[in-house]
């Protein structure tokens, strides 16, 4: 049976701290940290709704990584998430990852999911982390999908019909910039307005001719490019000190740390003494526990 997923979910029905301890401690198997507007949400396997990590920030808390895991999919237990049957179904498959080059579309051997998730409007993007990188999200969905990634910035390069067109495009600009940045607590670039635009002037040199209908940044002015640039904020940034939070130690599996919450970016937490990284860890049971003393 197929786990809903963290979009599935309405943000109203995020429980506050206090609720969501006298059920589970959340300690639980987790599927995602997922953004509903500039709200960061943690999601479990096994419940329907999420916790709000908002309600931790300023708090000291104890985290404890397990090292067992399940499949976010289906929940069985596995050592990757998600589990080698679950990678043979969409969204966990290789057309979907790599639309580019490994979607057939018109010879889809899953039509009703291209139906519902890829014969849609796509769109084509570029956003700054500590370098800029490309990539491609449903159109609509947008903001979450770069709150997602941690991005501070973001620019819209190329809209498309459908995720196989939006793929060709991205394919195509990994000429220019990669279409990978790590995902742990980093320091952002100094001038991403500046480093966006001269990134997308790059990619209009790699776009196919065939596709140049498709691009939003031919016949745009600098100055224009510059001023469609996304700001994007997040709990707690502005008075961190990104260098030192990136300094800091990650919790790993099997470990346990304690200090207080600082900032949320991305799927990234930044506390005093460490930092959480979740997307490398779905599916691994994680325990949160907050001092009595700094509950909210």
């Amino acid at each position: 049976m197929k786990r809903s997923t963290p979009h599935d979910a309405d943000v109203s029905g995020q429980q506050t701290l206090d609720a969501f301890q006298r059920q589970a401690l959340c300690d639980a198997p987790f599927s995602s940290i997922a953004w509903q507007g500039s709200s960061p949400t943690l999601y479990l396997t096994t419940e329907q709704e999420g916790l709000d990590l908002g309600t931790l920030l300023g708090h000291t808390i104890t985290l404890t990584l397990h090292e067992e895991r399940v499949c976010t999919a289906c929940g069985a237990k596995s050592e990757t998430s998600p589990c080698p049957e679950c990678r043979g179904t969409p969204p966990h498959t290789q057309c979907v990852y790599s639309p580019g080059n490994a979607c057939t579309y018109q010879d889809c051997p899953f039509p009703e999911f291209r139906e519902q998730n890829c014969s849609h409007d796509f769109e084509v993007y570029l956003v700054a982390k500590d370098r800029v990188k490309v990539g491609i999200t449903r159109g609509g969905r947008r903001m979450n999908r770069f709150r997602d990634q941690g991005a501070t910035h973001a620019l819209i390069l190329a809209r498309a019909k459908n995720r196989k067109l939006a793929g060709i495009i991205e394919q195509c600009c990994t000429e220019a910039v990669t279409d990978r940045a790590p995902k742990g607590w980093f320091e952002p670039l100094e001038n991403p307005r500046a480093a966006l635009v001269e990134a997308a002037r790059c990619c209009e040199d790699y776009i196919p001719d065939r596709v140049q209908s498709c691009s939003a940044t031919t016949g745009v002015s600098d100055d224009q490019l510059a001023d469609r640039v996304i700001d994007l904020e997040y709990p707690g940034c502005q008075q961190l000190d990104d260098a030192a939070a990136a300094s800091r130690p990650l919790l790993d599996a099997g470990e346990t740390k304690r200090g207080t919450l600082l900032a949320i970016r991305g799927g990234a937490l930044a506390l005093d003494t460490f930092t959480f990284e979740s997307s490398h860890h779905k599916g691994r049971t994680l325990t949160i526990a907050v001092d009595d003393a700094t509950r909210p």
